[in-house]
């Protein structure tokens, strides 16, 4: 018997919910790319509280994981709400693609070091990264990670006639 539930992700099994395969199958496509050998996107999904948005994500996840050749990692940056400063956000992000990861990546001094982290020697496949909670960060840390990730995304459409191995930048979509 389902029971109604509106507490965090529901249990498709155990709850009610409305199905949303049109918009999770859009949210991969943006993702991975209409063409993935041209490359991802970029995109930002915008809802109130409680209206499905980690859940839909996690949804993305699980199909990206399951039916495509992409490395995917869902973070929660909402431990970030209390950092006050843009570099203190960068080690938040750092800390939780470790626990992600189950793994040490080399420290983050820098925005610019994005770039290092993202690249294939850490990331061997293609990397979607889901940033939950993303607004939970400060005004500055959400401009200078909108900065760096801009420019990463650029870098990587610039070399989208490489193969995946030459690229200088693992991150295809977020």
């Amino acid at each position: 018997m389902r029971k109604f539930w509106s507490y965090g992700p529901p249990d498709i099994e155990s709850h009610y919910y409305a199905p949303r395969d049109n918009l999770i199958n859009r949210a991969v496509t943006q993702l991975v790319g209409e063409n993935p050998a041209k490359g991802g996107h970029y995109i930002t999904v915008w809802a109130p509280r409680q209206a499905g948005k980690t859940w839909v994500m996690q949804q993305v996840m699980r199909r990206i994981a399951t039916e495509t050749d992409f490395d995917v990692a869902l973070l929660n940056l909402q431990s970030a709400k209390n950092v006050t400063t843009s570099d203190g956000a960068l080690g938040v992000l750092l800390d939780e693609l470790q626990a992600w990861y189950r793994r040490e990546f080399p420290a983050l001094t820098q925005w610019t070091d994005l770039g290092d982290l993202f690249s294939p020697t850490y990331f061997p496949r293609p990397l979607i990264l889901i940033l939950d909670e993303f607004d939970a960060l400060s005004e500055e840390a959400i401009n200078a990670f909108a900065n760096e990730f801009r420019k990463l995304y650029h870098r990587r459409l610039n070399e989208s006639g490489r193969p995946e191995e030459q690229k200088s930048c693992a991150l295809h979509g977020l």
